[in-house]
């Protein structure tokens, strides 16, 4: 029997784990789409792109690498929408 709960807290541990690192990546996808968002809309507003200003144009190779972050980080905030929640009934 000691072998059986010992397994199953591993198990709990690994899953804490995980989620941790899960909370990690959406937070850094999040803070990513905003620094997109907040670009988009200089550029909108006063036709100033802030990252190739930056990094040293559009076609500079560390843009570019901000710019595909910043689409993946999009991409993952996608999965965020159809995450799950669930609301406990404690006050």
């Amino acid at each position: 029997m000691y072998r059986i709960k010992r397994f199953a807290d591993t198990n709990a541990a690994s899953k804490a784990i995980n989620n941790g690192r899960r909370y990690d990546m959406n937070t850094t996808a999040l803070i990513l789409a905003i620094i997109g968002a907040l670009n988009w809309g200089i550029i909108g507003l006063f036709r100033f792109d802030l990252v190739a200003w930056i990094f040293g144009g559009q076609v500079a190779t560390v843009s570019r690498i901000i710019y595909t972050l910043v689409g993946l980080a999009g991409i993952w905030c996608i999965s965020l929408l159809f995450k799950r929640r669930f609301v406990s009934d404690k006050a």
